[in-house]
């Protein structure tokens, strides 16, 4: 479900949306996703709730492909959401990472979440827009697998320098704490979590910060029926 008031004022605002789910805690087992933006006046907008079994790519694809027809329409917009599926792409020949990469590839067979759904939305409106990660989901897996003094702040500057210089020294202090971490990182397009190769479409903005912001608002509606739950979303837009 969506707000009208909501709908027109996002014509208005920057074309990103930053999109999470949050698991429901009442007798209704399920979860929560929601779509959210920033307006002019940098105050969060939510967009779009809907209510699914579990994060999975037909939930996430009949989740985006709503928004895309009623809200969202004919804009060009960047979604930024976290990277569930981050260990997946990771080589490593250790055998904890082979064991823990075939774990992980068994049980998320399945739940391939947005990653996978936002390709199909693309594949079917070419003219939807972008897909990129929230840094820090990026650095969260990072420092999962490596501990190392300095790692985060440097991946932190590698994400959010726009200078070309410090950049690529971002790169290489990486590459000088953990060679393994900096392979870890070159696995993934820079387009999709770093301001500096993305191209200026997330406007600056590179973490889900405001759509996970907004789950803590919606924290007590989360226990109650489902009716209750969507009139106490439109009181809270109010």
């Amino acid at each position: 479900w969506s707000f009208a008031p909501c709908i027109a004022t996002f014509q208005e605002c920057c074309p990103v949306v930053y999109v999470d789910g949050t698991h429901l805690r009442g007798s209704y087992k399920g979860k929560l996703l929601v779509a959210v933006c920033k307006t002019s006046s940098n105050n969060i907008m939510p967009l779009a709730f809907p209510l699914v079994d579990e994060e999975t790519t037909l939930s996430w694809t009949f989740f985006l492909n709503n928004p895309k027809k009623s809200i969202i329409r004919d804009r060009f917009t960047c979604l930024i959401s976290d990277r569930h599926l981050g260990i997946l792409h990771f080589k490593n020949s250790s055998l904890y990472y082979c064991l823990l990469k075939l774990l992980l590839k068994l049980t998320l067979i399945v739940l391939e979440g947005i990653i996978a759904a936002m390709k199909v939305m693309l594949q079917k409106y070419p003219s939807y827009g972008l897909h990129r990660f929230c840094l820090e989901h990026i650095k969260a897996n990072l420092l999962t697998y490596f501990r190392r003094k300095g790692l985060k702040e440097a991946c932190q500057i590698l994400g959010t320098e726009l200078n070309q210089t410090k950049y690529w020294n971002a790169w290489s202090r990486i590459n000088e704490l953990n060679p393994e971490a900096a392979e870890y990182l070159q696995q993934m397009d820079p387009t999709m979590w770093t301001l500096f190769e993305e191209g200026g479409h997330r406007w600056g903005l590179s973490t889900t910060n405001m759509s996970e912001s907004y789950n803590n608002v919606l924290k007590g509606a989360r226990h109650l029926p489902i009716r209750a739950m969507v009139e106490s979303t439109l009181e809270k837009c109010a």
